[in-house]
């Protein structure tokens, strides 16, 4: 704190002046307020990605059940694309 003097000679009091420890603290602040913000935007999109991957699981399992020739060739087709793929980069 300093005593500050007006123009006319007159002190005005002491005055606070922000230190290193002050600003250190709010800027602490601040980080731990934008990491809670951050944490809760997370945990948001996983819990809505969770949500989103059990629907895409029951859709799939629902498809699989009454489709299950077409499922089969499918999943044959994606397999023989694969090692396609995989014997020409050996």
């Amino acid at each position: 704190m300093t005593d500050t003097m007006t123009p006319n000679g007159l002190h005005e009091g002491p005055t606070e002046e922000p230190n290193a420890a002050s600003l250190k603290d709010a800027a602490a602040a601040q980080v731990n307020d934008l990491v809670e913000q951050a944490q809760d935007s997370f945990d948001k999109a996983v819990s809505q990605g969770s949500d989103e991957l059990e629907r895409l699981g029951r859709q799939s399992s629902t498809f699989v059940r009454e489709n299950p020739g077409l499922a089969l060739a499918g999943a044959a087709g994606i397999g023989l694309l694969i090692g396609l793929a995989i014997s020409k980069r050996i």
